[in-house]
């Protein structure tokens, strides 16, 4: 019997609620039955270490570091301003960004 292929997307895998029960519901497929994938959209989390190994993480740079620690938040930022530069959407998105930084409030 083929294994059925399952992916899971999160946005981070820090201490949260979701992150642990997404967790919780992984660790229920059977690997035998299921190829199951793990997308984290941030790239980032301490829960990383719960994920069963049998789990295929899609992500190329993992940082496990604490989502709320100073590492954490400057690998966010980072993160985010690549993302940002990449896509072009730097200067488009500059009014938003202003409107919603610390540094306008």
């Amino acid at each position: 019997m083929e294994r059925k292929r399952v992916l899971f997307v999160i946005n981070t895998l820090g201490q949260g609620g979701a992150e642990s029960a997404l967790i919780q519901f992984i660790k229920k497929f059977d690997p035998d039955r299921y190829e199951l994938f793990l997308d984290v959209i941030l790239g980032q989390g301490e829960l990383i270490r719960q994920v069963p190994p049998y789990v295929k993480l899609l992500n190329k740079d993992y940082d496990s570091s604490d989502v709320l620690s100073e590492k954490g938040k400057r690998t966010l930022r980072r993160h985010v301003l690549k993302l940002l530069l990449s896509r072009g959407a730097l200067l488009r998105d500059i009014p938003f960004l202003w409107k919603n930084s610390r540094i306008s409030q």
